[in-house]
């Protein structure tokens, strides 16, 4: 027993600790996690930061290229048990890791009672591809199927959202050469018995574990990947939604790619009763046989009634557009689209939007034209909607001749139609970034008191994707353009800066 004025090793404060642990080695730093819980749960997060995985609340694990090591012993830890979300950055670059990887990740996944979130992002659009293009020992069926069968682990663990980016193109050309473990489990078969067979093939089998029972559980389904909608994996894409049907809330495509018959059969396929938020942000590149048809959009929110959040941007619309056969989306808050895509929603289903309150109209390109808007504020202003937020995206600073333009028609007995808009009052200025509300000498600055005095029933401005902090030593540049943005709107009384309130009173506004 040792003397009671020796202070044992758990017992140092944390800071202390850490100083002794930090130094040692990574073998030593893994031998100390084993001697008592204590030190497992403090020493071994040090251990795993170093080959890029980090512990951070609540329950979640983010495994960034590591290395094989910390995939091992991130395997074997104790706090894996309480882990709810796992988000995995591939290595870039190696395709010797990209099968390996799959494999301890879905090794990992079996050990754990469950988990609820899964982001798979694969950092180097393209890098499957090259691997399979450049490296002759690279099985592109066999990771194909690996992935498709890490996915299916993680739903069978109840994972409720997938997320899976990047790797936007995956080669046509899978290897024709036989699966070594299909082979081995053929020749294994024939000589040994039943039992013995199973014992040795499960050190080589893809599921260490057998799998539990399927649990479909999965709500948001997320592909930011045109990987899953190729050859390889569309058939599983496919399949997965329709098997976790009464479940999925959340669908999501942004920037993914396939050819116009693969749209059609998913858009044309899909059934999801509880659907509520659907985004289909297709790449923006109007190439011939890749383009979504607008008529399988209409086929798809025809079919789900259930739908409050809508985000369609990059669908060509032609001059020309189809009327709607059917009421649509009567449940409808919330829709950022192209004006065009606005327009032609609201024309022809005015008495179909009742509940519609915020409407954003985007922009695809630096070199749009923003008298494109007019289009869709005219609808609005025609709707019987009421609409009382609306967020206008300005990515190129051109926007301020279509300011110019407003400014001045409203002085004509025509007006402008953003002076019938009475009913908006919560606006939002999206400007990429470009725009600082402290350049004096920036046009659209200059024009802003005037051209937000349209809005005649606006009571709160938010300039988004703004540069510059909200700290208070941060806005006293700012304080000349609100003084006249106050001046000129009368009944604006809350003006914010990337979402974050600005205090007026501080800058003596």
């Amino acid at each position: 027993m040792p003397p009671p004025n020796i202070v044992e090793l758990t017992e140092l404060p944390h800071e202390l600790l850490m100083q002794i642990i930090n130094p040692l080695d990574d073998e030593s730093i893994c031998a100390l996690a084993k001697t008592c819980r204590h030190l497992h749960f403090f020493a071994l997060p040090l251990f795993l930061s170093r080959h890029g995985v980090r512990t951070l609340p609540p329950n979640c694990v983010s495994i960034t290229c590591p290395s094989k090591k910390a995939l091992s012993v991130l395997w074997a830890s104790l706090f894996m048990e309480n882990i709810k979300k796992i988000q995995f950055h591939t290595i870039d670059e190696d395709a010797d890791r990209l099968l390996s990887d799959i494999c301890s990740l879905r090794r990992l996944f079996a050990r754990l009672p469950s988990f609820c979130s899964l982001p798979l992002i694969y950092s180097t659009h393209g890098f499957i591809e090259n691997s399979a293009l450049h490296n002759p020992a690279f099985d592109m069926r066999k990771w194909s199927a690996e992935l498709s069968a890490l996915l299916d682990t993680a739903i069978q663990k109840s994972c409720q959202s997938l997320y899976i980016f990047g790797t936007d193109d995956v080669s046509t050309s899978c290897s024709s050469r036989p699966d070594p473990q299909e082979q081995l489990a053929t020749k294994v078969g024939k000589v040994l018995p039943g039992k013995a067979s199973r014992k040795l093939f499960s050190f080589f089998s893809r599921a260490k574990i057998p799998p539990d029972p399927p649990r479909t559980q999965l709500n948001d389904f997320i592909i930011a990947s045109s990987m899953l909608l190729q050859t390889q994996f569309f058939r599983w894409t496919l399949s997965t939604l329709q098997a976790n049907a009464a479940t999925v809330t959340q669908l999501k495509f942004n920037k993914a790619i396939a050819n116009s018959s693969t749209w059609h059969q998913l858009l044309s396929t899909l059934a999801l009763p509880l659907l509520f938020s659907f985004e289909l942000i297709a790449d923006g590149q109007l190439v011939e046989g890749k383009n979504v048809d607008l008529r399988d959009v209409e086929v798809f929110l025809t079919r789900h009634p259930s739908i409050l959040i809508l985000n369609i941007s990059g669908i060509p619309i032609p001059d020309l557009v189809p009327q709607f056969q059917n009421p649509i989306l009567p449940r409808l808050c919330y829709i950022e689209a192209h004006p065009k895509f606005i327009a032609w929603l609201l024309h022809y289903h005015l008495a179909h939007f009742q509940t519609l309150k915020v409407v954003t109209i985007t922009t695809e390109s630096s070199d749009f034209g923003y008298n494109k808007y007019d289009e869709a504020l005219e609808a609005i202003s025609l709707s019987y909607v009421n609409i009382a937020q609306l967020s206008l995206n300005f990515v190129s600073n051109n926007g301020h001749e279509w300011m110019q333009k407003h400014i001045s028609s409203s002085m004509t007995p025509l007006r402008s139609i953003i002076t019938h808009l009475s009913r908006i009052t919560s606006l939002t200025i999206q400007t990429n970034y470009w725009m600082m509300l402290d350049d004096r000498d920036d046009p659209m600055v200059q024009l802003l008191p005037q051209f937000l005095a349209l809005f005649s029933s606006l009571e709160k401005v938010n300039f988004n994707q703004q540069l510059c902090a909200t700290q208070r030593a941060n806005l006293k540049g700012c304080k000349d353009i609100f003084k006249k943005i106050l001046s000129a709107c009368p009944r604006v009384k809350t003006i914010l800066i990337n979402s974050a309130v600005i205090d007026l009173a501080f800058l003596e506004v």
